[in-house]
């Protein structure tokens, strides 16, 4: 598992206007994008993290909030989601723990410690009103995509909806299980169009003691999928969290690792979910 580096990407992008193209993608409503925003509305492109409560509480690797967790002031977490009828919306989002790192997922360079990358958010309105130190949010926002494209995302302002829970295993990843892992990225702000695919390849355990997995890609998934599902092909069910990918040269980021299902259970240590 040497070489690896973190999956999501931080790239520049502003707050803006455009047409969203029309598809039902209502199959991922339980998976969702994360985009930390500055006050001058720039952001990155999303992480990904999927919902596990109907009352929008979401798992996501911690590495995708750590500029939140550093500098909570600073930055406030926008959540995009495809709902049930295929309607693009945005949400705020407040991270309720996130596990510290060992090291700066900002920085580039291969981890050094594998340990058990998680953090939980939850789903809230957006604002009507302008809050301290923050602008009134926009009706609308919309994330560029190659080719000139932009996808469009409404607040949601009112309360919210009841969110359809993703389903986490009761086992953990075995070597030889086949597996998908549906995500946001830098070419897709829907999940679903870009869908990693292939089997895990190893178990061990991190640096902390949690249990940990490495997969191997037949369809890697691209920057921006940490904190996706990792999902059993034969039953549907989640039995991991995406955490790194690797960019060594000449493998195409064929191989990735992450968190195993007994971990998301207890992600910082708490309540069982």
């Amino acid at each position: 598992m040497s070489g690896l580096l973190v999956l999501l990407l931080l790239t520049p992008m502003r707050i803006a206007s455009g047409q969203s193209p029309v598809s039902d993608h209502s199959e991922y409503a339980s998976i969702v994008g994360l985009i930390p925003f500055d006050r001058s509305g720039h952001g990155s492109f999303p992480a990904t993290g999927f919902v596990v409560s109907s009352e929008g509480l979401v798992l996501t690797a911690a590495h995708a909030v750590y500029r939140l967790a550093q500098k909570p002031t600073h930055y406030r977490l926008v959540v995009i989601w495809v709902n049930f009828q295929g309607e693009r919306e945005y949400f705020l989002g407040t991270v309720v723990c996130s596990q510290p790192l060992p090291y700066d997922p900002e920085k580039a360079g291969p981890i050094s410690a594998y340990t058990k990358d998680l953090a939980v958010v939850q789903i809230e309105p957006v604002p009507l009103e302008p809050v301290p130190f923050w602008p009134r949010w926009p009706q609308e926002i919309s994330l560029p995509l190659p080719g000139g494209l932009q996808y469009s995302y409404v607040a949601h302002t009112d309360a919210l909806p009841a969110f359809a829970p993703i389903r986490l295993a009761n086992y953990n990843p075995h070597v030889g299980e086949r597996i998908h892992v549906p995500g946001y990225s830098h070419i897709s702000p829907i999940p679903g169009l870009f869908t990693g695919k292939g089997s895990v390849e190893q178990t061990f355990t991190g640096a902390d003691g949690s249990p940990l997995f490495g997969m191997f890609y037949s369809n890697p998934p691209r920057p921006g999928a940490s904190g996706s599902p990792v999902i059993d092909d034969s039953d549907g069910t989640v039995v991991g969290l995406l955490a790194w990918g690797a960019k060594s040269p000449g493998d195409d980021q064929t191989r990735g690792g992450g968190v195993s299902n007994a971990a998301l259970h207890h992600p910082c240590g708490g309540e069982t979910l």
